[in-house]
């Protein structure tokens, strides 16, 4: 664990009482919280700890499905409470696992963040070629875990039947920030988003960018994104509790390796102040 790390444990018991100062001593309307989970591949070996991870954060959060977080930025609906959307990005195999393991006796509705050309790979060792070249470019293919393969079609017409939202990762996993011509931009983004839109006969409204940081997108992939979809979402701690449809949302990514109380010191908003000038920048691309 990094010194950053250590520093936001150590602080996530002062974060929690400051929470029950608010709350109740002050009863402030600021505790209404909107915070996304971002999940990528989820190992077997990791899924007891996965469920027990669910299992503590609901205690102190509710968790919502797509449909309530789209009604929360669209103000039909009140924010009220601490509530957590799911999100899983890239399109592993495990998600499909977890979401019938896990998300669906709990009750729990996500959305997958797919890629287009991921989806229609046929072969598992070509399947961890495309991960060692588009996903994780700086990972080896010798080192891409056995079990780094794709969901395909049938997958996600299940988990869409389940009660699942699907949502696009772009065509081929490029940094959009190295994209240069809105032409260009439209295929890895929006044409990608018809066809599995076309695919899957469901609509299409939420869209994450490759790498999630300030630096793997810009202005003008923005633009295109924004024309196509009704929700963009980055990789980039915060609360949403204060933002609408119209900004790019704030998602916290969640690595195993974590433990319960570096996930909750993240949620508590230790590591926000971090990332506040890459979403000012960002959202400043909106007028």
């Amino acid at each position: 664990m990094s010194l950053h790390h250590y520093i936001i444990v150590f602080l996530y018991p002062f974060k929690r009482v400051l929470y029950f100062v608010k709350k109740y001593l002050f009863r402030s309307n600021n505790y209404n919280e909107l915070r996304v989970l971002l999940f990528h591949d989820i190992p077997e070996d990791k899924h007891s700890k996965f469920y027990k991870k669910l299992n503590k954060l609901s205690k102190s959060w509710n968790f919502i499905s797509p449909k309530e977080f789209s009604d929360i930025l669209e103000k039909r609906k009140i924010l009220k409470g601490r509530n957590l959307l799911l999100t899983f990005d890239d399109g592993y195999i495990s998600n499909r696992i977890i979401a019938k393991k896990f998300l669906n006796p709990l009750g729990i509705k996500a959305i997958f963040f797919v890629i287009q050309d991921f989806i229609g790979i046929k072969n598992r060792s070509e399947a961890r070629k495309y991960v060692s070249s588009n996903i994780y470019p700086s990972l080896k293919y010798s080192n891409v875990p056995k079990n780094y393969y794709n969901m395909n079609w049938k997958h996600l017409k299940e988990l869409v039947k389940e009660g699942h939202s699907i949502g696009a990762h772009t065509k081929s996993h490029k940094k959009l920030s190295e994209i240069k011509t809105k032409t260009n931009l439209i295929k890895e983004i929006v044409e990608s988003a018809d066809y599995i839109e076309k695919m899957l006969n469901v609509s299409i409204e939420h869209f994450a960018f490759p790498f999630g940081n300030r630096k793997s997108f810009s202005k003008k992939a923005f633009l295109v994104a924004k024309e196509r979809f009704n929700f963009i979402f980055s990789g980039i701690r915060g609360d949403n509790n204060k933002i609408s449809k119209e900004n790019v949302i704030f998602r916290d990514s969640i690595n195993m390796s974590f433990s319960y109380f570096l996930t909750g010191s993240f949620l508590e908003g230790s590591s926000d102040f971090y990332y506040k000038n890459d979403m000012i920048e960002i959202n400043s691309w909106i007028n």
